[in-house]
C-alpha cells in the first residue's frame, strides 16, 4: 500500500513541475529545458535568481506553484520517513520477540518450576531491559 502511495504521489509531483515547466516556458518566454530548471529550483527552495519571471502573470504563478510544490515535496519527504519508520517498528518488534522467548527459555533452564511470582519479576525483568 505504501508502496503504491509513494509512486502516485511522486507521479503527482513531478506531472506538476512538467506543468509548472510549460506555463513558464510558455509565459516567460523560456526554453523547456530551462523552465524544468527554475520549476525545481523553486521547489527545493533554492532559488539561485538566474531565473526570475519579468511578467506580472509569471510573478503571481511562481507564488501559486511554489506552495503547490513544497507541499507536494513535504509530502513525499513524509510518506518516505512514513515507510521508513514503519520498517523500523516491524524488525524492533521481531528482536523484541525473539528477546523476550529468549528471557522466557533461559529462566524455564534455570528454574521450571518457578511459581507466579518468579514469572512476574522476569516480566519486570524484562521490561526494565527493554527501557534501558
Amino acid at each position: 500500500m505504501q508502496g503504491k502511495q509513494f509512486l502516485l504521489s511522486v507521479t503527482i509531483f513531478i506531472g506538476v513541475l512538467a506543468i509548472q515547466a510549460l506555463v513558464f516556458s510558455k509565459i516567460e518566454g523560456w526554453s523547456y529545458v530551462d523552465s524544468i530548471y527554475f520549476s525545481v529550483q523553486t521547489a527545493l527552495t533554492i532559488g539561485f535568481g538566474d531565473y526570475s519571471p519579468v511578467h506580472t502573470a509569471g510573478k503571481i504563478l511562481v507564488f501559486v506553484f511554489s506552495v503547490l510544490t513544497i507541499s507536494l515535496l513535504g509530502n513525499e519527504i513524509a510518506v518516505i520517513v512514513d515507510f521508513f519508520g514503519a520498517r523500523a517498528d516491524e524488525r524492533r518488534d521481531k528482536w523484541k520477540k525473539i528477546y523476550e522467548g529468549e528471557m522466557h527459555r533461559a529462566a524455564n533452564e534455570q528454574n521450571p518450576d518457578a511459581g507466579l511470582m518468579e514469572e512476574m519479576a522476569l516480566i519486570h525483568q524484562i521490561n526494565t531491559r527493554q527501557d534501558l
